[in-house]
């Protein structure tokens, strides 16, 4: 017997070896160097932007508005968005989740212990040969280790793409208060812009007012007929019938930042009282320079980090076809009684490798190396979609500022001849040579055109909101994760 065990043995020993010999020729696959190749063919330049200033990276833009009240819900909403959480909670579930990855990694080492008490059945044939049928006792102490030695890198191929998942959650969190910013600046602004129409609409229903007396007045007098007072009265409920859908928008941004900020409904309704002016509109913004947009745009490094994830999958694929070797080793007592646990005489234990080589499993492992093949293929094309797209949104954001700049200094030329063309009427009707009727129409032309003023200066500030969305908001903050590990598939 001996000899047999022997022999099997040595034939074991020997298809071990030349296994490990046959996949020694062979390698993994190794990843290439990722190098911005998702840029590459895409020519942008920001320096052809007027009031732009590359050499500043962006920072806490919303600063760049001068308004207090901004900045105080932007630091408010911080604290109690539940998008925000639930972004943090899913990291915490990815920490958790890269921590039971790593554990695999660790030798595995437990502590056994336990008493049982057996009997033989009469009818037990080793009792009818002279087995005794008083029951036994078994007292038993143990403790054993084992530990995979990852020879093909099948663990640390898990573990990489876990690492790599846990930074997308950091980055989602870049990202939810990116998007919190973003929504809250924007939501924010049209606000103030409803507040100021309402503010216009009052100066327009005065006017309509007067305007209405004064038709009123000359059909007292016989200068007007009734068509021309009951026109007037007209034009007066239109204006005024705008006012309950301005009052119900105002109340909707109201709710909606209250919702991002994560409090119930009025609960900012002394913060967000109307004011006066509209916040004041930067001249001149920071956006850096392009290249450095791959660096600090969060769903650009979260694409990364997908794609990064794939490649240890395939890679981890890959290590499955080959032999899994594990060590193990145990020490233990075994005794029939509890005084002799622990003696000498009543150790046991156990030692030696085994390993685990897959030979047919109905294709089980190919058909997972080609599902994350294509999943990596998916998070390439992925990649370079949200890289182009980032460029595509910066480009529209800019052209949107500037074209909507020109706009507004079009408008303020026009109020200015408006105003002109309110003295002039003004001084004529003083002096007797026209009509109140004249003030009066170019008082309301006035307020249309500084409403149209209004309106641009928020649309230049909601182009400005955009942009800084699209440039990934905050350059200099230092939450974002870095990596020097440029290794990846594309």
């Amino acid at each position: 017997m001996a000899t047999i065990r022997m022999k099997s043995t040595s034939i074991y020993t020997g298809i071990l070896v030349s296994f490990l010999g046959l996949t020694g020729c062979s390698s993994l696959p190794q990843s290439t160097s990722l190098n911005d190749e998702a840029a590459q063919g895409v020519e942008v330049s920001w320096q052809s932007f007027q009031d732009t200033d590359i050499n500043q990276k962006p920072g806490a833009w919303w600063l760049l508005f001068h308004d207090p009240t901004l900045s105080s819900l932007i630091d408010q909403a911080e604290q109690g968005n539940y998008d925000l959480s639930l972004a943090v909670a899913h990291w915490h579930e990815s920490r958790a989740a890269l921590g039971l990855v790593q554990s695999t990694r660790n030798i595995q080492w437990s502590v056994d212990a336990g008493l049982s008490r057996s009997a033989f059945s009469q009818d037990n044939p080793l009792v009818k040969l002279g087995g005794s049928t008083s029951s036994i006792d078994s007292w038993t102490l143990s403790n054993g280790a084992s530990w995979e030695a990852d020879f093909w890198g099948y663990l640390s191929y898990k573990e990489k793409a876990s690492i790599e998942q846990l930074k997308a959650s950091s980055l989602e969190i870049a990202l939810a208060k990116l998007s919190l910013n973003a929504d809250l600046a924007r939501t924010y602004w049209q606000l103030r812009g409803v507040q100021s129409e309402i503010a216009y609409l009052k100066d327009r229903i005065q006017i309509a007012t007067s305007n209405y007396e004064l038709v009123q007045s000359r059909e007292r007098n016989g200068v007007s007929s009734s068509f021309q007072t009951l026109s007037a009265k007209a034009k007066l409920s239109d204006v005024r019938s705008e006012m309950p859908s301005l009052r119900h928008q105002e109340q909707l941004m109201k709710s909606s930042i209250s919702m991002l900020l994560g409090l119930e409904p009025h609960a900012l309704d002394a913060q967000l009282l109307a004011q006066t002016d509209l916040p004041s509109i930067p001249t001149v913004l920071p956006i850096g320079v392009p290249s450095e947009l791959l660096k600090n745009r969060p769903d650009i490094l979260i694409s990364e980090s997908h794609l990064r994830e794939k490649v240890a999958l395939v890679n981890a694929a890959h290590a499955d076809f080959y032999p899994r070797v594990r060590l193990s080793a145990s020490l233990g007592f075994l005794s029939n009684d509890l005084s002799d646990l622990g003696s000498w005489d009543s150790r046991e234990y156990s030692f030696g490798p085994s390993f685990h080589l897959p030979i047919f499993e109905g294709g089980r492992l190919k058909q997972m190396l080609f599902l994350t093949e294509a999943n990596q293929k998916e998070a390439a094309i992925n990649y370079r979609k949200t890289v182009l797209s980032a460029w595509h949104e910066v480009e529209n954001s800019l052209h949107a500022w500037q074209s909507e700049k020109t706009r507004l200094e079009i408008l303020e030329n026009s109020a200015q001849q408006r105003r002109k063309a309110l003295a002039a009427a003004t001084r004529s009707f003083e002096q007797g040579v026209a009509d109140r009727s004249d003030v009066l129409a170019a008082q309301r032309e006035l307020v249309f055109a500084t409403q149209s003023i209004a309106r641009s200066k928020v649309n230049e500030a909601l182009a400005i909101v955009g942009l800084y969305r699209a440039l990934g908001g905050n350059w200099k903050s230092e939450f974002l994760p870095k990596t020097n590990d440029d290794s990846v598939v594309m």
